[in-house]
């Protein structure tokens, strides 16, 4: 103890030297090996404790740093408390060895801090502390909990490469500059609780190898969630009013494993991207899609939808992404949104139809003109009964029509009547009073819904080849879309 009380004497006369001396640019400590802490010191110039050794308890409550100080390569062999510390220059503690715990309280880091290639053996806690400049924990390895909490990052934190053995809590945190945890491992997992991303957060390429949580909280800037791997639980929460991504959420190419359950629940995801992901089992819980406006009568209500549906070229790789999600939802029984996304399945599938040329007025023919946009034109693809229904209503009135023009026979024995129209009268075909118009136009639909019985009524008959004709494509056309009808209503009650 004598000595100990020896050592702190000598040192606070070496560095009352070294601060009065002009000559001297920086307090150098390299290398020393501090037997126990010490309180409550002001350095009013730059410091140098690389290499240095503290092995016993290393206590700098109360510290002011007036100018930068350097911890690099240092070995804290137990206990290090920095509480209400005031670091006014630069802080560098890259490759510094922590072999027992690490307490930040109440600290304010004016400067930038770099923790960079640092080993934390037995956890961090960073509680009610502020970084004002650059922080970079990069590469870092922290064997158990590192957690930041009710903490501000004013320029954001890059965490990109760290090897987290213990859980990593975020709780109360704000983060103004961008955070990036691209290439981090999660072994034991993480929880991103109130915390709110002022600027994007980047987690590409990250490890997720046990349950990560995000709950309440908020993105203004872009979540960047490309090629993550995730092997256990990944749960997302949010009250959806907030919109917790303001800027987009990317989730594209994730490595979803087998043992792995991703849970979105009550979370907005009008901007949401999924492509290149198998989604078919993330479970998505009351969450907000983006929704289209409601179309015009044909195309009644507005749908769910994948923002990529409006934003993206890659037809192909959205049909896959709502393919998947109509899977998803139909598991679960929920028909309607499984409807919303065949619609926009079918609808990429045929604009992808007109992707293929240059031409801009060629492209919108083949966009226009192929099955897929026969398919939505009579009954909304399969979904909606109304619009199949009004396409059949206007088949008879249209055909209807038709038999007028090309003539048919109406009545039997010695009272059959032809009845034929021409478009302009000629000295045969005179004008003809509104009241026979419409008594004419009455039996040709008759005539028309009669071919439905696949027979000869016996009363109305074709007139010609033509009038025969018609009534072929008449039966084809009526037949086919008397089961559209039918498959949407079947598709909209089944249960």
């Amino acid at each position: 103890m004598h000595l100990v009380e020896e050592f702190w004497k000598e040192f606070e006369q070496l560095l009352e030297k070294l601060q009065t001396d002009d000559g001297v640019r920086e307090c150098d400590f390299r290398g020393f090996q501090f037997p126990e802490s010490f309180l409550g010191l002001a350095f009013q110039k730059p410091v140098n404790f690389c290499w240095a050794v503290f092995a016993e308890v290393a206590s700098f409550k109360a510290t002011e740093f007036s100018e930068s100080v350097d911890f690099s390569h240092s070995r804290f062999q137990a206990l290090a408390e920095f509480q209400s510390v005031s670091f006014k220059g630069d802080l560098r503690l890259c490759n510094a060895v922590f072999s027992g715990a690490v307490f930040f309280r109440d600290t304010v880091f004016e400067g930038s801090s770099v923790f960079s290639k640092s080993i934390f053996t037995l956890g961090a806690h960073f509680d009610n502390v502020e970084f004002c400049g650059t922080v970079q924990f990069q590469e870092i390895t922290a064997a158990e909990r590192l957690e930041f909490l009710v903490s501000r990052f004013r320029t954001g934190v890059d965490f990109s490469g760290a090897q987290l053995g213990g859980k990593l809590d975020w709780i109360d945190v704000n983060c103004e500059g961008e955070a990036n945890f691209e290439d981090a491992v999660f072994d034991g997992g993480a929880a991103f609780i109130n915390v709110v991303f002022d600027c994007d957060a980047r987690f590409s390429r990250a490890v997720l190898k046990a349950g990560v949580s995000f709950f309440e909280n908020r993105f203004e800037g872009i979540a960047d969630f490309t090629a993550v791997e995730m092997a256990r639980l990944v749960h997302f929460h949010n009250e959806c009013e907030r919109r917790p991504f303001r800027a987009g959420l990317y989730m594209r190419r994730l490595r979803i494993g087998h043992e792995a359950e991703v849970i979105m629940e009550r979370v907005n995801l009008d901007g949401a991207s999924f492509l290149d992901s198998n989604i078919e089992r993330v479970n998505f819980r009351d969450v907000r899609w983006h929704q289209t406006r409601r179309g015009a009568f044909f195309f009644g209500r507005g749908r769910r939808a994948l923002c990529d549906e409006f934003v993206c070229l890659e037809f192909e790789k959205v049909a896959e992404n709502y393919r998947q999600l109509v899977l998803n939802y139909e598991r679960k029984r929920d028909y309607e949104g499984a409807e919303d996304f065949h619609v926009g399945e079918m609808e990429m599938r045929r604009r992808g139809i007109g992707s293929g040329t240059t031409s801009r007025w060629r492209g919108f023919v083949r966009e226009w003109c192929n099955g897929y946009a026969c398919y939505r034109i009579l009954s909304g693809y399969g979904t909606n009964y109304w619009q199949a229904l009004l396409v059949l209503l206007l088949m008879v009135v249209g055909l209807s029509g038709a038999f007028l023009l090309c003539g048919f026979v109406e009545g039997s024995g010695e009272q059959k009547r032809v009845i034929e129209y021409e478009l302009v009268p000629d000295q045969e075909h005179r004008p003809t009073p509104i009241g026979a118009l419409i008594g004419d136009y009455a039996h040709s639909t008759l005539f028309t819904l009669s071919i439905l019985a696949f027979r000869s009524s016996g009363f109305y008959e074709p007139l010609g080849g033509w009038s025969l004709l018609l009534g072929y494509i008449t039966r084809v056309m009526l037949s086919g879309q008397i089961a559209l009808v039918l498959f949407a209503i079947r598709r909209r009650f089944r249960r």
